[in-house]
């Protein structure tokens, strides 16, 4: 029975005849099967516009009316400026914008419009209750999820600069390309404006820009600042009025609105997108 079995093995031999083993055939295959099936839904999700737009946390600051107050049309009140209504107390508003501090220009939540004008006291009552900061969002995006969010939101530019301020992960996101095409070329850690102070949102357009400014009325400054939304700056992190740093803080909301970033970064915006660029902020 040896001789033939051994007969057998080397004619299967000759006839180029070999046996492997059902298990290991297939178990690479499956392996790269699920690999790529892996990979595949990664991509998929990356690309979904509803997806990522998920992901992306509308920072909207709410805030009560704690005392009645009137309100207006402008945030300088002058004699000849008369009250336009009047907010009732326990209203819940959405703050716009604010004027260091003392004037508001808010809107009562679930309306559209430009909004209205109220003091921040009056008759030495606080006529807003804010709610407190919100953490950071420390969750990140891919680089094709950022991409498809702006081109999935259809933005453009006059520029080949794009803009997008994440005020949920307190990041300023620079693209290159067109309409329907951009690509991220890099992303900047930032600090925006407090909730009592918050950054603007909206649709604006880069405008003026300059070396170094300080306000002594907030008793800070910054390097390489560039207009965006009126008094609404991106600059460097803050500093006295000697250009010395006072507040290095990134990754957080911290300032009365305007958007402090690094000095390499913010040298590096101040030098390097034009003007008329969109800026989304978010």
């Amino acid at each position: 029975m040896k001789k033939w079995m051994g007969i057998f093995a080397l004619l299967a031999l000759a006839a180029g005849v070999f046996y492997f083993p059902k298990k290991e055939q297939s178990e690479q295959p499956r392996a790269a099967e699920a690999k790529g099936s892996e990979a595949t839904s990664e991509e998929s999700e990356a690309l979904d516009y509803q997806a990522v737009e998920a992901m992306v946390k509308p920072s909207i600051v709410f805030a009560r009316i704690d005392a009645s107050t009137p309100f207006y049309e402008k945030e300088r009140e002058k004699d000849e400026q008369a009250a336009i209504g009047v907010l009732e107390a326990g209203k819940q508003v959405e703050i716009l914008e604010d004027r260091s501090y003392e004037w508001y220009r808010v809107r009562p939540k679930g309306t559209s419009g430009d909004g209205v004008w109220i003091k921040a006291n009056v008759d030495g009552i606080k006529t807003l209750n804010i709610p407190q900061d919100p953490k950071t969002n420390v969750t990140p995006l891919l680089e094709k999820q950022l991409e498809t969010y702006v081109n999935g939101k259809g933005l453009a530019s006059e520029t080949s600069y794009l803009i997008w301020v994440d005020l949920d992960r307190q990041l300023t996101n620079v693209f290159v390309g067109t309409q329907g095409d951009w690509k991220l070329e890099r992303s900047i850690l930032v600090s925006t404006g407090v909730n009592e102070a918050p950054t603007s949102r909206g649709l604006f357009k880069i405008g003026a820009r300059g070396d170094f400014f300080y306000n002594p009325k907030l008793e800070g400054g910054g390097l390489n600042w560039v207009r965006f939304n009126g008094s609404y700056l991106f600059h460097s992190v803050t500093t006295d009025r000697h250009g010395n740093v006072i507040d290095d803080r990134l990754g957080a909301r911290g300032s009365s609105g305007c958007i402090r970033m690094g000095m390499e970064e913010s040298e590096w915006f101040y030098k390097q997108i034009p003007e008329n660029t969109t800026v989304f902020v978010h």
